[in-house]
């Protein structure tokens, strides 16, 4: 029983990965099942998108970028043998 639950606290993402895809197969079969809710998906979803699009580019350049909290890896490394 213990290596059950030292699994399911180290896979704990599996059983998210499941449900997203049950929850997406289930939309497709509802998609499959009538055409129409073709277009509403994909006119939601391109809405959707638009509105990302459009809000991110409002935002000034600096809050756009990615700002690392860590230094970069240097490009040479050296081996530190000088005295």
């Amino acid at each position: 029983m213990l290596a059950v639950v030292e699994l399911t606290k180290r896979y704990s993402s599996i059983p998210a990965v499941s449900e997203v895809s049950f929850g997406m197969a289930s939309i497709e079969r509802t998609m499959l099942e009538h055409p129409a809710r073709f277009v509403i998906f994909y006119t939601a979803a391109f809405a959707v998108l638009g509105y990302l699009v459009f809000r991110r580019r409002q935002l000034p350049l600096s809050e756009r970028t990615v700002i690392y909290d860590e230094q970069p890896e240097p490009a040479v490394r050296t081996l530190n043998l000088s005295h």
